[in-house]
């Protein structure tokens, strides 16, 4: 026969148990809570359709694609974040990409404008971020515009393209745009970001 203040111990001992276990069941619920907006690709699915062999051209880089529609990006890519555009701004988000990360902005539910800020991927003749004005200027046609007050390079042999070379522009009266607005920055000034914005053109 046990004595009555072991089995009171005991029912204590079982209740303390209890309780932790219900704790650690509520804690790692709470876990799974997150305001991070995620949607991850299923396993073996390379991540928004992009390798480290993946190039950029004129409207995107794999499956990011201008004129895709948000859900087909939300259904093939690693969304880390959304905010949703005021009154008539754009809905941006940001893309795991793998080995980068990217920006991208929605239109009426369409994608827009995608911006890489890393070296990572690149054109096939190796133009992306850290590109030299140098090199840019000596393109055929290269010229330079001001919007958002960021100054990019425009070469029209890279329809769709836009290299970001400063933020803020430069103040006037120093140029804002065509190849005057190129010649007046120091040699060593490399591409901030690269924008991608589809070719007009062709729309």
């Amino acid at each position: 026969m046990r004595h009555p203040l072991f089995t009171a111990a005991l029912v204590s001992v079982t209740a303390g148990l209890a309780l932790t276990v219900a704790g650690c069941r509520i804690e790692k619920v709470r876990s799974a809570d997150s305001t991070r907006v995620s949607n991850e690709p299923g396993p073996g699915v390379v991540a928004c359709g992009i390798s480290p062999e993946s190039r950029v051209s004129e409207d995107g880089l794999g499956l990011l694609r201008i004129g895709t529609s948000l859900d087909a990006v939300r259904a093939s890519c690693g969304i880390i974040s959304e905010r949703p555009g005021a009154n008539d701004a754009p809905m941006v988000a940001r893309v795991d990409l793998g080995r980068d990360t990217a920006t991208v902005e929605f239109v009426s539910g369409l994608l827009r404008r995608i911006t890489l800020h890393h070296q990572t991927y690149r054109t096939a003749d190796s133009l992306g971020v850290g590109t030299l004005i140098s090199r840019l200027i000596d393109m055929k046609d290269v010229t330079a515009v001001t919007e958002r007050d960021r100054l990019y390079a425009v070469p029209p042999t890279y329809c769709g393209l836009r290299f970001m070379l400063k933020a803020p522009a430069p103040a006037r009266p120093a140029a804002q745009s065509g190849r005057a607005a190129l010649r007046r920055l120091p040699g060593d000034t490399k591409t901030l970001e690269l924008e991608i914005v589809g070719c007009i053109r062709r729309r």
